[in-house]
């Protein structure tokens, strides 16, 4: 055992001599005591370090889980206009197709019919037949281009009413 000394002079309060105090440390018991104490702090800033490592993961982890749902959010916008064009597409391949079909059972007769006119052996009665599949092949032109057309007025009146919302939701 190291002991280790103090003495004080213990005065009065007006000076005089009262006596003496001494202490004794018992030094080992000090070592033992810093010793215990520095291995708590040890402990202590090593349990710090890893709360901060922890925190830095977590943090990292929050904002890639961030931008995933960013991504995913995008993924899904692109596939509903992907899927909102497919229906567009198929929707105006009806009016744009029934229109094609009869242009296309017209121009064969007009071909004929030129032919004919430039062979003089056009008749009144083929002459009245083309007029009338003409007429009908272009009545179904003139109602499936403005179907057509109207399906592509209400999809930018759509469009412009979704921009709108957005720019407002911005």
């Amino acid at each position: 055992i190291t002991l280790h000394t103090d003495t004080n002079v213990l005065r009065t309060e007006t000076g005089e001599l009262s006596g003496y105090l001494l202490t004794l440390h018992d030094q080992g018991e000090m070592r033992d005591y810093m010793r215990r104490e520095a291995v708590q702090l040890a402990e202590v800033t090593e349990a710090r370090e890893k709360f901060e490592i922890q925190a830095r993961q977590l943090t990292d982890a929050m904002e890639l889980v961030e931008n995933q749902q960013e991504q995913l959010v995008e993924a899904q916008k692109l596939a509903a206009l992907g899927s909102m064009v497919a229906g567009i597409a198929h929707e105006l391949n009806t009016p744009v197709g029934v229109g094609l079909t009869a242009a296309t059972h017209i121009l064969p007769k007009a071909e004929m019919l030129q032919e004919q006119l430039r062979t003089n052996s056009l008749s009144k009665q083929l002459l009245l037949s083309f007029i009338e599949d003409s007429a009908e092949g272009l009545r179904l032109i003139e109602t499936n281009l403005s179907r057509a057309s109207e399906l592509i007025r209400t999809f930018k009146r759509v469009s412009t009413n979704e921009t709108s919302v957005q720019t407002e939701t911005v």
